[in-house]
């Protein structure tokens, strides 16, 4: 994918983000204001795996990648921490409305910072659209996510479920036969025939799942089991937050030191670590102790999460790159319905015998993906100067 093109996806992704955030700032029904979140999440769901494309095309040198990933999962983290401060502030000092509008001056500059400073190398080729491949993907993403997270709620045989299950089965087997025939497919079909990509996706998957878990019922769990009021609660999550920052910069100097899957082998072991110290937590547990092991699982994410990234980048040529991480933010997306999903159906269960013990269901459920994370590390190997014996 050229730079050019690129810069092309990129401003058409902000612009229908823009074009959401809008609408909900001026939304003067729900209904109004579902169907311009639904655009404006659409909108920022095609630019934030551009955003690491355009990462993996500037940064060429593997350790370059890790610190540039490095600094976006920062950024990504401080923004985490501010972005609730700032939208609790202004929901009580204006209006909620403002959450959204605040978008449309970040995003104006970012679409400038794009087209002054990401400079095109045009090829010469004309390039086909996967339409056919995009529209069926759409359907088939949007309507299995429906079916993994609000199954639970509507039961897995009401009617809606099973009609979107169907339809979410029929367009995926439809986009795998088209993407196989297609010129530029939207996902090329060899990116499943590399080992260390398949590898990664599935670490996506079960960490975004462990994550997904660990965000929302450490608040449910500070609230319902130890008394505390919202905002402490919420304050719970604050090192996870930290600490991922903190150990994204942390990769950045040690790829080229370190190899992949050992600096990955840490990560898992401080999820393992954190995890189970939850197991033993309880209504008596004091909150220092709870930040303790949200910390501990923070820095697990930020030694994993950005790696995964950077060695999706490493396994895939520059033209499959965009390809690539578009598949990669969709598998993130779909780690989190299915962590809400399996994490609620656990909860459900468990929860009749009291809150406290539905939530410590969760808990030994997040020990499990997290030492399936370390052993499936055992299974990555790492190209070029990187490589392992």
């Amino acid at each position: 994918m050229t730079n050019e093109r690129i810069k092309k996806l990129f401003i058409i992704g902000m612009s229908i983000f823009l074009i959401g955030s809008l609408g909900s700032g001026i939304a003067t029904t729900m209904n109004q204001l579902i169907v311009f979140r639904a655009i404006q999440g659409f909108g920022g769901g095609a630019v934030f795996p551009i955003c690491r494309t355009i990462i993996g095309t500037i940064f060429k040198n593997e350790k370059e990648r890790a610190k540039a990933q490095g600094w976006e999962m920062a950024i990504y983290g401080i923004a985490g921490v501010v972005g609730p401060l700032l939208g609790g502030f202004l929901v009580d000092m204006m209006s909620w409305r403002y959450i959204f509008l605040l978008t449309l001056p970040i995003g104006v500059i970012a679409s400038i910072f794009i087209v002054v400073f990401y400079h095109d190398e045009l090829d010469g080729l004309k390039h086909k659209v996967d339409y056919a491949g995009a529209i069926t993907f759409a359907i088939s993403a949007i309507s299995l996510i429906f079916v993994l997270s609000e199954g639970v709620h509507l039961g897995w045989t009401n009617p809606i479920i099973i009609g979107l299950a169907t339809i979410g089965i029929i367009s995926l087997i439809t986009f795998i036969l088209i993407e196989r025939k297609a010129v530029e497919p939207l996902v090329p079909i060899s990116l499943f025939r590399d080992r260390g990509v398949v590898l990664a996706n599935v670490l996506t998957l079960f960490v975004g799942a462990l994550s997904i878990g660990i965000i929302t019922y450490i608040p449910t769990w500070g609230q319902a089991v130890m008394g505390n009021n919202a905002s402490q609660s919420g304050l719970m999550l604050t090192p996870y937050l930290i600490l991922w920052t903190g150990g994204s910069f942390i990769v950045g100097f040690l790829v080229g030191k370190i190899q992949f899957s050992k600096i990955m082998k840490l990560g898992a072991i401080s999820l393992i670590i954190g995890t189970l110290l939850l197991t033993f937590a309880n209504g008596n547990t004091p909150d220092v102790l709870i930040y303790l092991c949200t910390a501990l699982l923070g820095l697990g994410m930020g030694l994993i999460v950005p790696l995964l990234i950077v060695y999706i980048q490493s396994n895939v040529s520059e033209k499959e790159l965009g390809s690539a991480m578009g598949l990669n933010s969709f598998v993130n997306t779909l780690s989190q319905s299915v962590g809400v999903t399996i994490f609620g159906v656990i909860y459900s269960i468990f929860s009749n015998n009291g809150t406290e013990i539905g939530i410590h269901a969760i808990f030994i459920g997040t020990v499990v993906l997290a030492i399936i994370t370390f052993a499936t590390t055992f299974f990555m190997k790492n190209k070029g100067s990187q490589q392992e014996n």
